[in-house]
C-alpha cells in the first residue's frame, strides 16, 4: 500500500519484434513478488513495429517502470492477495482486507477455500462467514464438546463469537467450500444476549428499494445475532443504477464484488469495481457508487445501522 520506487529492466529483442531475454537491473521496490510479476508480464511483450526503428533483433534497450504509493487505497482485488496455505488443512487463504492493505481498522476480510476439515482456532475476534461456493458442515467447539452440525451451502452465512474455536468441513473430498470470513475486535461484540452460533435462514426474504433498482437480501441482522455491532447481507443492483454520494457516521462498510460492474469513489479514490474484489470504506467517508451492467456485493456493517435505510419501518428486519 506504500511501497513505491523504479524497476529496471534490461529488454533484448527478438525475431518479430518479441522479447527474447529480460535481466531485472535494479528492483527499487525491494519486492520480488512485484518483480517477478513484471517479469512473466513483459515477457509476453512485443514490439511489431521497432524495426522499422532501428530496433530488430539483438537490440537491447532499458524499461524504467517507476511506482507512485497511493496515500489511500480502499480496494483491493483477488489477484493482488495470494493464496496462503492454512496447515495442516487443504485450506487456503487470501487477505483481502486488513489494516496494512486497505486500512481496514474496523473488520477485517480472508477468502478462504479448501476442502476437508479445517480446525477455526479459537481468538479474540468475532468471525462471521458467508459461503461464496459449495457446501459443507459446521461445528462449534472442540473434540467431544463440539456442538450441533450446521449445513452450509452457497449464499448463507454463520457468525462464531469471540471466544470461541470450531470446524468446518466438507463431505469428502470431492467436495469444496469457499468461504468469506469477516473478523471484528473482540470489543466489538456486545455484552448483551448472543447466541453461540447464528446461521442465516435458508429462504429469506429479499427487500425491494428505489421501485426495485436494489434488492437488498439481509442474512445476519440484530434479531438473529443480539447485537448490533454487525450486519451482513447481500445487495443486487439494477444496471446504471446511482448511489449517491453519502457517509455513514460511526459505521465502517466492507463489500466483497462476488459479480458484475461498476465505478466507486471513496474519499475521492476512484475505483473500477469488478467481480472477486473488496472495499473498504471508513466510518464517515464519503462514497458513491455507479453501477455497470448489474452488480451483486456482500455487504456488511461495523457497527450495524446503515442498514436501516433500506427497511421501510426503521426496524431490523
Amino acid at each position: 500500500r506504500k511501497r513505491e520506487g523504479t524497476v529496471l529492466f534490461r529488454i533484448t529483442l527478438g525475431n518479430q519484434g518479441r522479447v527474447r531475454r529480460l535481466k531485472l537491473v535494479h528492483d527499487g521496490l525491494n519486492h520480488l513478488r512485484t518483480s517477478e510479476c513484471l517479469r512473466r508480464q513483459l515477457s509476453r511483450w512485443a514490439f511489431p513495429g521497432g524495426k522499422k526503428a532501428g530496433m530488430g533483433p539483438g537490440v537491447k534497450f532499458d524499461l524504467p517502470l517507476t511506482f507512485r504509493a497511493n496515500a489511500k487505497q480502499f480496494a483491493v482485488s483477488q489477484m493482488d492477495a495470494p493464496w496462503r496455505p492454512l496447515p495442516p488443512s487443504a485450506y487456503s487463504s487470501r487477505t483481502m482486507l486488513s489494516p496494512k492493505n486497505a486500512g481496514a481498522t474496523q473488520a477485517q476480510m480472508r477468502l478462504i477455500q479448501g476442502s476437508g476439515e479445517m480446525v477455526l482456532p479459537q481468538t479474540t475476534l468475532y468471525r462471521v462467514y458467508y459461503v461464496v461456493s459449495g457446501t459443507g458442515w459446521f461445528q462449534l467447539g472442540k473434540g467431544e464438546s463440539r456442538g450441533k452440525k450446521r449445513a452450509l451451502k452457497a449464499g448463507r452465512a454463520i457468525s462464531a463469537p469471540a471466544g470461541s474455536s470450531g470446524l468446518i468441513f466438507t463431505s469428502g473430498k470431492r467436495s469444496s467450500l469457499e468461504l468469506l470470513e469477516i473478523s471484528l475486535p473482540m470489543q466489538a461484540e456486545s455484552k448483551g444476549r448472543s447466541p453461540a452460533v447464528s446461521l442465516s435462514k435458508q429462504n429469506s426474504r429479499e427487500y425491494p428499494v428505489a421501485g426495485g433498482k436494489l434488492r437488498v437480501h439481509p442474512l445476519l441482522r440484530e434479531r438473529l445475532l443480539g447485537h448490533k455491532n454487525l450486519y451482513l447481507g447481500t445487495l443486487k443492483a439494477a444496471p446504471g443504477f446511482l448511489v449517491k454520494e453519502h457517509q455513514h457516521a460511526g459505521s465502517a462498510e466492507v463489500l466483497f464484488v462476488l459479480n458484475g460492474t461498476g465505478k466507486m469513489s471513496v474519499d475521492g479514490v476512484q475505483t473500477d469495481v469488478v467481480p472477486r474484489q473488496a472495499i473498504y470504506i471508513p466510518a464517515g467517508k464519503k462514497h458513491h457508487l455507479v453501477v455497470g451492467k448489474g452488480l451483486t456485493v456482500v455487504q456488511a456493517y461495523v457497527p450495524a445501522g446503515p442498514e436501516m435505510r433500506f427497511f421501510g419501518n426503521g426496524k431490523s428486519p
